[in-house]
């Protein structure tokens, strides 16, 4: 095990979807703000697309530090709501 494995998943994007799935969904926060390094814009776009309505509902803003998420596969809502709520920043 490398020092980027968490035990029960096996890449970033797993385990970002087992966060939002364990303990994002079950949150009593009504909105929630992100921040994403590098390869946190391919987790967060797999966030959004697998818990679309619930993210959409949720997050409320994307901070993105030298990250550049692929959208443009991204069904048109999808994609109209991460560039709403996302802002890249240069570091």
């Amino acid at each position: 095990m490398d020092c980027f494995t968490l035990q029960g998943q096996r890449s970033p994007i797993d385990h970002g979807l087992y966060v939002w799935n364990k303990y994002v969904k079950r949150a009593l926060a009504s909105k929630i703000a992100i921040v994403a390094h590098s390869a946190g814009g391919a987790v967060v776009m797999s966030m959004l697309s697998e818990f679309t309505d619930h993210f959409k509902k949720k997050v409320v803003a994307i901070a993105l530090s030298d990250s550049y998420p692929d959208i443009t596969h991204a069904p048109r809502d999808v994609r109209k709501h991460f560039e709403k709520v996302s802002v890249a920043i240069k570091v």
